[in-house]
């Protein structure tokens, strides 16, 4: 497909396809052929400095990301709220706080934990927090989001777990239950993670009869995993063996 665009001459005249072709090549692990339609690009904008800096974070290059996120505002180009989430995995994954914060105070400054992308910015946020070991922060700005989807919730029950408060990570899993949000498969996968941390065997019993309700366990491996897990941490090792009877294929 790149071949056929470069035959046509189409990079000098659509922007968009250029940062498609840049986020594809990142997605794939191919940063320098990523690198190469970058810097092929007649003009340059917020949008393909972003899929540039995606693509070096994704494969774990967070030197360079940084790097280029520098760059970009040396350019004069102002971040958007994806590039904005893209630095701030970065900083979650390598403990840079201070950026992160630096990253916190712009985003609202320019009001985007208000605008239409709030829960995107949000959730990075609350995730680049969680990693840094600021788990009170990430609990505070995720109450403060106008809109908490199952992806932010899943982000602070699984940051709960992690910080060994598993109690605190169930009681996020009421509020999601109150507040009548359907939760996804990684949200149940957290919250099975706390249970079995804290030996909640009840709470888990619940999520197993829903996950059963909703045919989910032929459908996700991981699942099963983490009621395996759950059942064992809770000492209840027939349990776990009956679950690990009922997965088509374990792995």
């Amino acid at each position: 497909v790149h071949a056929e665009i470069r035959r046509r001459g189409l990079l000098k005249t659509n922007m968009v396809l250029g940062s498609a072709l840049i986020g594809m090549y990142g997605k794939c692990g191919a940063i320098f052929k990523a690198l190469e339609v970058f810097y092929e690009l007649p003009e340059r904008n917020v949008v393909s400095w972003t899929a540039l800096i995606a693509a070096y974070a994704q494969n774990g290059l967070a030197d360079e990301a940084l790097k280029c996120y520098s760059q970009m505002q040396d350019q004069g180009l102002i971040p958007n709220e994806v590039t904005f989430s893209c630095v701030l995995k970065v900083c979650g994954r390598r403990g840079l706080i201070e950026i992160g914060e630096q990253i916190h105070a712009e985003v609202a400054k320019q009001g985007f934990l208000l605008g239409g992308n709030s829960e995107l910015l949000g959730t990075a946020l609350v995730g680049m927090y969680i990693k840094c070991g600021r788990l009170a922060e990430a609990e505070e700005i995720h109450k403060e989001l106008h809109f908490r989807d199952p992806i932010s919730w899943s982000t602070l029950i699984s940051g709960c777990a992690q910080q060994g408060q598993g109690c605190k990570a169930l009681d996020c899993f009421e509020l999601v239950h109150r507040q009548r949000i359907s939760p996804d498969v990684t949200t149940l996968t957290c919250t099975l993670k706390a249970c079995g941390s804290i030996g909640v065997i009840s709470k888990g019993e619940k999520i197993h009869d829903h996950i059963v309700s909703l045919d989910l366990l032929d459908k996700y491996t991981y699942l099963g995993n983490a009621l395996v897990c759950m059942y064992i941490q809770a000492g209840a090792l027939a349990k776990a063996q009956l679950v690990l009877d009922e997965i088509d294929a374990p792995n």
